[in-house]
This record gives C-alpha cells, sequence and structure tokens, in this order.
C-alpha cells in the first residue's frame, strides 16, 4: 500500500496535536526615523473559524530597537482581551492575550523607539516567536507576517488633499 505525501502530513499533524495554521498575526506598520518612535500594529486574522482563547508573543528585538510602551485594540479590549508585557533583559517582549476570546482585527498597539545611531537606509525586523490555545484548550498554529521597519531619513508627512487647497 502506497500512502501519499499529503496523506502522510495530515497524519502527522493530527498525531501530534496541531493542525496546520488556523491564525495569522500581522505585524504591519514600519517607517522610522532614528531617535523617535515607531508604531507597530498588531492584527489578528482567524481562518476556518478558529476560537483563539490565548495568543502569547515573544518578541526578539534587533539592537536597533528599544520597547517603549503596548496597549490593546479597541476591539480586544471591548472584548475583555487581557494583555501582559514584560520587557526583559536581552531585548524581549511577551504579550498574553486571554482569557475569553480573542476577537478578529487589531489585537495590540506596540511602541518601539529606533535608536539614534540607527543606519538610515537600512531595515530592520522584529523576530516574533507565537504560540495560541484554542476555545477547547488545543494547541492552534500561528503563522506571523512581519513586515521590516524601514530606517528613513525624515518622517513621512501625511496631509489631506482638501485641506491643502
Amino acid at each position: 500500500m502506497r500512502v501519499s505525501k499529503k496523506v502522510l502530513f495530515l497524519f502527522l499533524c493530527v498525531a501530534s496535536g496541531t493542525t496546520r495554521a488556523e491564525v495569522l498575526l500581522k505585524w504591519t506598520g514600519f517607517v522610522g526615523v532614528p531617535g523617535k518612535e515607531v508604531n507597530v500594529t498588531l492584527s489578528l486574522e482567524k481562518m476556518e473559524g478558529a476560537g483563539l482563547a490565548t495568543l502569547k508573543a515573544r518578541i526578539k528585538l534587533p539592537p536597533q530597537l528599544e520597547f517603549v510602551r503596548a496597549k490593546l485594540g479597541i476591539s480586544a479590549e471591548m472584548a475583555g482581551v487581557k494583555l501582559k508585557v514584560e520587557p526583559r533583559d536581552p531585548p524581549e517582549i511577551e504579550l498574553e492575550a486571554g482569557p475569553s476570546g480573542i476577537p478578529e482585527g487589531v489585537l495590540a498597539s506596540i511602541d518601539l523607539k529606533l535608536k539614534p545611531d540607527a543606519k538610515i537606509g537600512t531595515a530592520v525586523k522584529v523576530e516574533p516567536e507565537v504560540t495560541a490555545k484554542s476555545t477547547q484548550g488545543q494547541d492552534t498554529a500561528v503563522k506571523s507576517e512581519v513586515e521590516e521597519i524601514q530606517i528613513v531619513e525624515t518622517e513621512p508627512v501625511v496631509s489631506c488633499f482638501f485641506y491643502m487647497h
């Protein structure tokens, strides 16, 4: 009897108690100036009807970044999600969200500061390790999409065309 690779992969996933990525966590909003703060938004997209109870992310910061603060997004706050942030040395941030169900949308906003000696024209990237548990208490696979922080000389100017004229 011959077993296909897909069937074998599915069997191994079920046997190990994990499933394929059911949740997508996006880290977006990255443009920064040396010596200034950069805002990173964590957005959660559930996939395949996954009920998410807890989410924990350990974020390894590159040497060019310092943690400033973090706060819950409005939808997460309204759903009663709790946020725990622990800056450590070496720089790591632990985010824990739960115990109630975690809604889709903006989960949290993290402010980081680019060190003054960060080199203009380069990019830095945070490295998250994310784990999650479903509302049934099972481990849930999480996929992270992380954008690099582009280091620029001056902050981008955002204005309204109609207001300017």
